[in-house]
């Protein structure tokens, strides 16, 4: 199976299917792996040398010379003897062909088990009969008839059911002298079809048992003379020439010219690219043709099916074009759609084209143009994703990695991008690495002398006017993108409009749905008809973005389309969505109070959360399109300190994150300012006031609590200890236990920054004691925490790290995600601007994230990693990160 596999992997599951069946041994898995294990040993003596089998993912690959297999010398010597034919040299085709039936030295695969080989078997035999009969046909054409009669007497003994082969005898027979026996030999081969098979013979049988009745000359094989005259159907050669500076995607190259050539003789390979306009599909297709096209000598069929104009070409006339170009006159073609698929299909029975169908619309266009035979193959290039056409392998084309972009430009440009500098790839950066993009831009540098990198770095980076420098002539990325939105409907070009002005690189279908006002559902189906049009990028299931230039292109539109007011209250439900999720997040149990119900959003818009763990997802995937990832992170986490101050932080970083490039763009790897908060805090305060129409016990201790952080925050300590009392009489009268527990808590911490260390500590018991009591284990975890920082305040390291391991004890018994960066890393500890302890801090939050996914092994990998890399630099949260290494072991 390795060596059949020209050096492709083969993965274990096939190979045990391939050697057992249906039948495998109970560890099958192992005995693959035990006999690849001898026969590397076998196939490299020598472990040091090159390696000729190779692991490939979940399955192994033989790397083996071309000429070192029968079976592809074979294969290549009858395409090169079909190559002479073509070209009327009839002896040396019929040379190829002996030489290539030589290689055959009996059964193939003789003796080999399972249900691969028999397969292999029977197809390498049938091979072998056929490539025989073509070269019968070439003797014959070259009037050696006499030599091959006794020949095909033993072939027509051994292989009574090939009628080709039974008129080639017929032929031989009559053209030397004796008609009767090839009348006899009819009459035999007739009886024994009609008694096995209870058919009579084909036509071809019958028009020569006609022709040698009337003592005919006899053309064999038909519509060829004895002797070659070259008087062939047209061999077409339509391709368009590749782009001399075709550049990179040597893996997806690879992958479509497999598929292209992936015919067993029996079924067409159609294979289909699709991608986003000026992503390179036509180059690619191209490219990919005429690196295969010896593998197609009758000829390469190729058309622009403009699927993305107004008026699509019509099959119809597609039709009568390839028809014209296969040598059928014009008078000669039907009328009709389907007889005309129908008569090009019978002219490509048994030849070998290869049709380039560029630019299609849908699978409507394409298939009455689709051959009915295995030996010619097709490769279609669309941006919409043609899913319906039977058997098809579809290649979605990405833009440009960056390193490809980059040579694009320099091969473009020339030697002034021989040097590497920041400006290329801030060119291409702009360009987002859409290939047509890039080409447009090194074009238009290549064709100014005066021109720099820099200063086209300079042009590009204004993103209001980008699209209008991506223009060369009539060649522009914006009309490009143009053709695709021009095909959408209503409903999908005002979703396409209103997406893109959040300024959002991803997003998910609950934000589509509160920024289309519609159901989730809808708005997922909307989001996917774009995706089909290649307008839109889905990341995963119900995850989509823009390229960063459709992304313009698409706000422009909405600026010219979308009322303002539109637009204001799309962004205002994408904001009031990210707080319903706020609210969500309380619900799992990231918070500690209860939530005014006049916070919440439309019902429609709020994302089926089940529990902290995807609640936490969501912040890691969803908002992380935001460009603030962390902080929303952070700022979720705060709200088990002040809930609605939490919720309102989260609303004003969103806002400034949509609005404010420069603020996303700093946001992530930061710390939030403390004043920042405080006026968030402020904010929160005054919408509780503004929403309550009557307060109770419950929001008048929220409303204490938040005014005590903020005035620990601006260390009026006094008014904290105040308020946080306030928290504790009201939660008492309310029946609030949790509440008491928080509030105790915030004494304990008030009184150790006010340097009362014993009542400190006191309260802190008290907090613990009164939790367990209540058996509230989330309480008891986050005044467990306080006491954490109350021993650091203390200056008391060692107490500190074997509470913080007590802490982390508790979140893991009860599976609660353990906190992060607000809860164990305060602002301002870590300098962000020092690379390696902004590396430890985020080793030590992905630590963290993995141990709210269960995967305890990996965290506590994360958390060593950081511990020993802090621990280098002299950080004091070294001891901590031990400690969450040793509670994890």
């Amino acid at each position: 199976m390795l060596l059949l596999a020209s050096g492709q992997a083969v993965s274990t599951a096939e190979l045990v299917d391939g050697v057992w069946g249906d039948n495998p041994p109970t560890r099958a898995i192992s005995a693959v792996r035990t006999y690849v294990y001898r026969l590397r040993r076998a196939l490299e003596p020598n472990p040091v040398g090159s390696h000729v089998l190779r692991s490939v993912g979940d399955g192994y690959a033989l790397d083996i010379a071309v000429d070192a297999l029968d079976a592809k010398v074979f294969e290549r010597q009858v395409i090169d003897a079909r190559q002479h034919d073509e070209r009327g040299r009839v002896a040396e085709a019929a040379d190829l062909l002996s030489g290539a039936l030589a290689l055959y030295r009996g059964e193939p695969l003789a003796g080999v088990p399972g249900p691969y080989a028999q397969a292999q078997r029977t197809r390498l035999v049938e091979q072998r009969l056929m490539v025989l009969e073509d070269r019968l046909d070439l003797d014959l054409m070259s009037g050696r008839h006499a030599q091959i009669v006794g020949e095909l007497a033993g072939l027509v003994t051994a292989h009574p059911l090939r009628e080709r082969m039974l008129a080639q005898r017929m032929v031989a027979l009559y053209r030397c002298g004796q008609p009767t026996m090839a009348l006899d030999g009819f009459g035999a081969s007739r009886r024994h079809l009609v008694a096995e098979l209870g058919v009579e013979p084909g036509p071809l049988l019958r028009e020569l048992h006609q022709q040698i009745l009337a003592g005919n000359d006899i053309a064999y094989p038909p519509g060829r003379s004895p002797i070659t005259s070259g008087q062939r159907l047209p061999r077409p050669a339509q391709l368009p020439a590749a782009v001399p500076d075709f550049t990179g995607r040597a893996a997806i190259v690879e992958q479509v010219a497999e598929s292209v050539l992936a015919s067993d003789g029996s079924t067409m390979p159609t294979s289909v690219i699709s991608g986003l306009g000026g992503v390179g599909k036509t180059a690619l297709a191209v490219y990919v043709a005429h690196r295969v096209k010896a593998h197609f000598p009758d000829g390469q069929l190729y058309v622009d099916l403009h699927g993305v104009d107004e008026e699509p070409a019509r099959p119809q006339l597609v039709l009568n074009s390839f028809l014209g170009a296969l040598g059928i006159g014009e008078n000669a073609v039907p009328a009709g759609l389907d007889e005309r698929a129908a008569l090009l299909r019978s002219v490509l029975a048994g030849r070998k084209v290869l049709l380039v169908l560029d630019n299609a619309h849908d699978a409507g266009q394409v298939a009455p143009l689709l051959p009915g035979t295995g030996s010619c193959a097709v490769l279609v290039t669309s941006r919409s994703r043609i899913a319906s056409l039977p058997g098809a392998r579809t290649f979605e084309l990405p833009v440009f990695d960056t390193d490809e972009a980059l040579t694009l430009l320099r091969r473009v440009v020339g030697p002034r991008t021989a040097t590497p500098e920041p400006a290329a790839r801030a060119v291409v950066d702009a360009c987002g690495n859409l290939p047509l993009a890039v080409r447009i831009s090194a074009s238009r540098l290549a064709s100014r002398p005066n021109w720099t990198l820099p200063l086209l770095a300079e042009r590009l980076s204004d993103q209001c006017g980008r699209l209008d420098e991506l223009r060369l002539g009539d060649v522009a990325v914006a009309n490009t993108f143009r053709l695709g939105y021009d095909q959408l409907d209503s409903e999908s070009a005002h979703a396409f409009r209103l997406l893109s002005i959040s300024g959002l690189h991803g997003f998910s279908r609950y934000s589509a749905a509160a920024m289309l006002d519609r159901p989730p559902a809808v708005a997922e189906r909307l989001c996917e008809q774009l995706v089909d049009l290649s307008l839109l990028e889905s990341v995963g299931p119900g995850r989509y973005r823009y390229h960063d230039l459709v992304r313009l292109y698409a706000c422009d539109r909405a600026r010219e389309s979308e009322p303002s007011g539109d637009r204001v209250a799309a962004l205002t439900r994408l904001l009031d969505f990210h707080l319903t999720v706020a609210i969500t997040t309380t619900a799992c149990g990231l918070s500690t109070g209860a939530v005014p119900m006049s916070l919440a959003a439309d019902a429609h818009t709020l994302m089926p959360l089940a529990d902290m763990s995807a609640t936490r997802t969501w912040l890691t995937s969803d908002a992380e399109g935001h460009g603030a990832s962390d902080t929303l992170y952070r700022l979720v986490q705060s709200v088990e300190l002040d809930s609605i101050a939490g919720f309102d932080a989260l609303v004003g970083r969103m806002l400034c994150a949509s609005r404010d490039p420069a603020v996303a763009e700093a946001a992530p790897g930061r710390p939030l300012l403390a004043l920042d908060r405080l006026a968030r805090i402020d904010i929160g305060l005054a919408r509780v006031r503004a929403s309550c129409a009557q307060e109770d016990s419950r929001t008048l201790s929220q409303i204490a609590f938040v005014a005590a952080v903020a005035a620990t925050m601006r260390q009026q300590l006094d008014v904290a200890r105040a308020c946080y009392q306030r928290v504790f009489d009201l939660s008492r009268n309310a029946g609030d236990v949790r509440g008491e527990v928080l509030a105790t808590a915030g004494l304990g911490r008030t009184a150790a920054m006010l340097g009362d260390m014993d009542a400190a500590y006191a309260l802190a018991e008290k907090g613990v004691s009164l939790s367990r009591d209540h058996a509230d284990q989330h309480a008891e975890a986050f005044v467990m925490h306080v006491f954490v920082q109350i021993a650091q305040l203390r200056g008391d390291d060692e107490h500190a790290a074997a509470l913080r391991a007590e802490v982390v004890r508790l979140w893991l018994a009860a599976k609660q995600p353990v906190p992060g960066e607000t809860n164990w890393m305060p602002s301002g500890i870590f300098d962000w601007s020092q690379p390696k302890t902004g590396v430890g801090a985020w080793l030590g939050l992905l630590g963290h994230a993995l141990a709210d996914l269960d995967q305890g092994e990996l965290a506590r990998a994360c958390w060593h990693q950081a511990s020993e890399l802090l621990a280098g630099l002299g950080h004091s949260h070294t001891v901590e990160l031990r400690s969450l290494v040793n509670a994890a072991a």
